[in-house]
């Protein structure tokens, strides 16, 4: 159950990070600073972030309740894979051959973690 709290907790952090950038594109900077922030709080995106971003943190606290900061910190890196492949597929974001080199490595520095004691 305690990675499962961690997958939980990466798979929120990256639907959290999703729904900031969807947020953002709503944002009202042109109008001045006030419309900018009367248009974050009236964003759904905002409220939906705050909400998985909140409740990310709760599944991060379960995982720790039984795991090794030490090997679930790096763990929670795996969210940076996640929303590396939602920013491409939800956003249209392009993600270049570097950065998905770069996916592997976290990917395959995860894998490594897992396996050691």
């Amino acid at each position: 159950m305690t990675y499962a709290y961690l997958a939980t907790a990466i798979l929120f952090v990256a639907a959290g990070q999703v729904l900031q950038k969807m947020a953002a594109r709503q944002l009202l900077i042109g109008n001045g600073p006030f419309a900018g922030l009367v248009s974050l709080f009236g964003s759904p995106f905002f409220w939906g972030a705050a909400f998985v971003m909140g409740a990310g943190l709760v599944a991060w606290l379960l995982s720790l309740s039984t795991l090794d900061v030490g090997k679930a910190y790096p763990l929670l890196g795996l969210s940076f894979v996640v929303t590396t492949a939602a920013s491409a597929f939800f956003l249209k974001e392009r993600v270049g051959v570097f950065r998905w080199i770069g996916v592997a490595l976290i990917s395959a520095g995860a894998a490594i973690m897992m396996t050691s004691q």
